[in-house]
């Protein structure tokens, strides 16, 4: 069963997002911060991590370039908030660092969905546990 962490500050857009993949039939982790995000990772295996790029507690492109350097197969979809004044330069960067898609926030969930089951090579029809 592949297992998902959303490391995100924001804990709406976690709760949100760990109700959607939770039902889809994912194993969800969650973190709030960089750090945390990290001892996740460092604990289990991680098929996918949906990471916030900026957010007020810590900075996602940052935690991107560490898990790139210690998980180097994990795929990785990154959130941002569309008007932050150097929006473009991160999303850009994060490009760069092979996120497999980057969403803008507030994350359509089904969206984000689709692009995880489609990186996993899951049937749309079929629960990811299935």
């Amino acid at each position: 069963m592949p297992t998902v962490l959303i490391l995100d500050d924001a804990v709406g857009e976690r709760n949100r997002l760990s109700e959607c993949f939770t039902a889809a039939g994912y194993t969800v982790l969650e973190a709030g911060n960089d750090w945390e995000g990290l001892r996740r990772l460092r604990e289990g295996t991680i098929d996918v991590v949906l990471v916030s790029l900026l957010t007020l507690t810590h900075d996602g492109l940052a935690s991107i370039r560490r898990h790139l350097q210690k998980f180097p197969r994990t795929k990785l979809f990154a959130m941002s908030q569309t008007k932050l004044s150097n929006g473009l330069a991160v999303l850009l960067a994060a490009e760069a660092l092979n996120v497999r898609k980057i969403f803008p926030k507030p994350v359509d969930t089904e969206a984000i969905l689709d692009a995880v089951r489609r990186e996993m090579q899951l049937p749309e029809s079929a629960p990811a546990g299935k």
